[in-house]
This record gives C-alpha cells, structure tokens and sequence, in this order.
C-alpha cells in the first residue's frame, strides 16, 4: 500500500483463521488523517484504496477547538481548567 496509494503512511497485513487476510491502512490527505481495517477480502488492497478514497470525498475537517482556547473538563466530579495547544478538529 505504501507504493500503490499515495496517501499511504503507514500499513499493517495479518492473517487469522477467524479474520482470515487482513490489511490495516492509515493515510493522510489535506491534514485529514484515516485509519482502514478490511478483514476477509479477497481484494483487500483495491478495496482499501475505494474505501479510503470515499472517504476523503465524503468528510472534511471541521475545526471543533482552536488553538489557545481555554477548556474545562468534568471528571469524576470535578471540573479541569485546561489550555489547548494546537487546533482540535
């Protein structure tokens, strides 16, 4: 995958019984980061490219935090003051 598909920036292959081949893809595109799992398919490389080519058309960043905003989280109670250092999407 790293040499079929151009977005490709890391690859895993395996193989169990019950799975059968496997193929785990992370790519990413315009700062849009994927990670696809295919279990059992015969094409497991074509159909990786499809999926994740579909889903680079399909979704896009939505910026949910920017940089240096303060946040504050509840946990078990109690609420954290915090400051994110880089934008969040």
């Amino acid at each position: 995958m790293l040499l079929r598909y151009r977005d490709a920036i890391g690859v895993k292959t395996g193989y169990t019984k019950e799975a059968g081949r496997c193929l785990v893809t992370a790519a990413n595109r315009n700062e849009m980061t994927l990670i696809c799992t295919v279990l059992g398919c015969r094409m497991m490389y074509e159909r990786t490219q499809q999926l994740l080519d579909d889903c680079f058309s399909a979704y896009e960043n939505v910026l949910l935090i920017s940089a240096d905003e303060h946040v504050n989280i509840d946990y078990q109670g109690k609420t954290i003051a915090t400051t994110t250092k880089t934008d969040f999407c």
